[in-house]
């Protein structure tokens, strides 16, 4: 068998080349990835506490609640203090957002469909469940 390189190793080669891609298509945006990141997974799960969303992207809390002023800043996000918790803040998207995702989520596909050209069809569901597996099995080491 030839030598391959890990799949560690891989997937750092994939996540780089993914992340360069969608900088390229959201440059015109004036979104960075982290931004994006940020948004989408706002987008999918509702309000979250800066800490909530620092666990979920593994970014640390500092740089991520730069992140989250910045965003403020420009209007992609709200945020307000946690009623629960004073030192808090609870994230929100704005409408902003809200026009922009159609368009974000058609940068997806773009590269989903770049990086899976020439894959067989019964091999991407594989693939899918096979990557799903191992971000399971890898959370449960590292949390």
């Amino acid at each position: 068998m030839a030598s391959v390189d890990s799949i560690p190793t891989l997937i750092h080669e994939l996540s780089l080349l993914v992340s360069r891609a969608f900088s390229a298509e959201t440059r015109a945006v004036g979104l960075t990835r982290t931004q994006w990141m940020i948004l989408y997974t706002l987008h999918r799960e509702g309000d979250l506490s800066q800490s909530e969303i620092a666990t979920k992207l593994s970014i640390a809390k500092q740089p991520l609640g730069k992140v989250v002023e910045q965003l403020e800043a420009e209007g992609w996000v709200k945020r307000r203090r946690n009623a629960l918790d004073k030192r808090a803040y609870v994230v929100s998207i704005t409408g902003k957002v809200t026009r922009l995702i159609p368009s974000l989520y058609a940068v997806l596909k773009k590269i989903d469909e770049l990086a899976l050209e020439g894959v067989d069809e019964a091999n991407k569901e594989l693939l899918l469940t096979d990557l799903q597996r191992m971000k399971v099995n890898l959370k449960s080491v590292v949390g």
